[in-house]
């Protein structure tokens, strides 16, 4: 049976968390979220922050700890950050601030520069919407490329799709469309997600995967875009923090025996 993960939900939307409502009014959404996740049959779920401080990742993950308490079903819920900058400087300032605090490190894509930067990163798990307020994809055969290398997993949200309306909506899928066949050339991971910002946007797995088989990939392809693909992205982001330095892998005491 598969197993269906949404990497991108944001609780306090796209605004700083230091900017979002009261705590309690964050609590009761973020509740009504994991709740939404069990009734839609999703494994797991990602709730996105905009963190500009490290300590408000350690408050977030003591909110979600609350939230779980309140919510019976047991779904796996990881903790992301989600960075949105037009500066590379800043980008990388900000990755390397917050990149031990959380589950998953996505960054809002958008411009050339920051897209480059970003699958360039290899502590970036998620390049978020590439092709964000662009004319075209956002990607090219370089930056795919770059991203395999890096193991940099590419993620479209269905919420970019549903604001958009007309010839705008046609673009995006285009543009969605081109992402899909350069990451399955060039072997970088892609997956859609809700993108969701209040419990009513979210999505189960098959509506998720059907943006794919929209665009003329297979059910089996398209089914894997929400379930296997996003699982390697997660597996990979914790294997990222087992590394110490480059080729530095910190193992647990008898963990070195019990592989000899």
């Amino acid at each position: 049976m598969r197993k269906f993960m949404d990497l991108g939900v944001f609780p306090a939307g796209k605004t700083e968390f230091g900017d979002a409502d009261n705590k309690e009014n964050l609590r009761d959404r973020i509740i009504k979220i994991l709740r939404m996740a069990s009734a839609l049959n999703l494994s797991c779920v990602c709730l996105l922050f905009n963190f500009s401080r490290r300590s408000e990742a350690s408050s977030a993950l003591k909110l979600i700890e609350n939230c779980r308490q309140a919510v019976t079903d047991d779904i796996d819920v990881r903790l992301g950050a989600y960075i949105r900058t037009e500066s590379e400087k800043e980008l990388k300032k900000r990755i390397d601030r917050i990149k031990e605090k959380v589950d998953i490190v996505a960054v809002g894509g958008g411009s050339i520069a920051i897209n480059r930067a970003a699958c360039s990163n290899p502590w970036v798990d998620v390049l978020f919407d590439p092709h964000r307020d662009r004319k075209d994809c956002g990607m090219d055969h370089v930056m795919a490329k770059l991203a395999a290398n890096h193991k940099v997993g590419v993620c479209v949200s269905f919420k970019s799709i549903i604001e958009a309306a007309g010839k705008k909506r046609i673009h995006v899928l285009s543009h969605i469309s081109r992402n899909i066949r350069l990451c399955e050339k060039y072997g970088c991971d892609f997956t859609v997600a809700s993108g969701a910002e209040s419990w009513l946007e979210m999505r189960d797995g098959y509506a998720l995967a059907s943006l794919a088989r929209v665009l003329g990939c297979s059910p089996e392809r398209a089914l894997a875009f929400v379930s296997d693909n996003p699982q390697r992205i997660l597996n990979r982001a914790r294997e990222r923090k087992e590394y110490v330095l480059p080729g530095v892998k910190m193992v647990k005491k008898g963990e070195w025996n019990d592989k000899t």
